[in-house]
């Protein structure tokens, strides 16, 4: 008979060293360069681990400045709605992010669900050919997000949690993806294969949370796109 996942995370949780499988993190000219490896729940452990008060900090700030126009309740609610939309394996992730972190599971799918209650701004382009002095491609993203959302108890702004994700899956495409401490991907990274891709925000009524959330869909493309 199998474990029960009780028991597979009991498992796991035992035995840390292995969990962060040559995973760390590296400070280089002045920015947090986070290297995870293995299996998604691996990676999302190894996440958590190594910038655990940084991802408590993201947390509340997103968390405070969600109670500031709705309720916990509320996102709660949403993200009830979008979760089983979600690939398994970055629910995976996720679960392993808040078990490194020491973090609710809930508080961090509602800390992504805020993206979609708060006023985000960004753009993005891409310059190659005649338009480059080198031929060369160039893909720029400027996330404007807010500049207001801070953890109320050290008075961080979720900038300063920032940090560049290495990721190599066990199943799958090598990637590299800024981030804030938490969060998979900031909608935006670049993959051992040169795919690039990132995000532009057009909001409209026209849509829906029954689907999978644009985050989990840039994931997927860095993990398994290969043209």
């Amino acid at each position: 008979m199998g474990l029960s996942l009780d028991e597979q995370k009991y498992n796991e949780k035992s035995n840390v060293s292995a969990l962060l499988n040559g995973g760390h993190l590296e400070l280089i000219n002045g920015v947090k360069v986070l290297y995870i490896n293995g299996s998604h729940y691996e990676m999302g452990y190894q996440h958590g681990y190594f910038l655990k008060n940084e991802t408590q900090e993201v947390l509340r700030a997103f968390i405070q400045r969600a109670k500031d126009k709705f309720t916990y309740e509320a996102l709660i609610n949403l993200w009830n709605i979008t979760q089983p939309y979600i690939p398994q394996c970055y629910i995976e992730e996720m679960q392993g992010i808040a078990d490194g972190a020491d973090v609710s599971f809930e508080d961090l799918g509602i800390s992504y669900m805020t993206v979609v209650k708060i006023d985000v701004k960004c753009f993005t382009y891409a310059a190659w050919g005649d338009a480059t002095e080198d031929g060369n491609l160039y893909h720029v993203r400027s996330l404007d997000f807010p500049v207001f959302i801070k953890d109320p108890i050290t008075g961080k702004y979720i900038q300063e949690n920032s940090v560049l994700i290495v990721r190599e899956p066990e199943n799958g495409l090598k990637s590299l993806c800024p981030s804030i401490a938490g969060w998979l991907n900031f909608y935006q990274g670049i993959n051992e294969e040169q795919v690039s891709i990132g995000v532009q925000v057009c909001w409209s009524t026209d849509q829906t949370l029954k689907g999978i959330p644009t985050k989990f869909k840039v994931q997927k493309i860095l993990d398994s796109a290969e043209d």
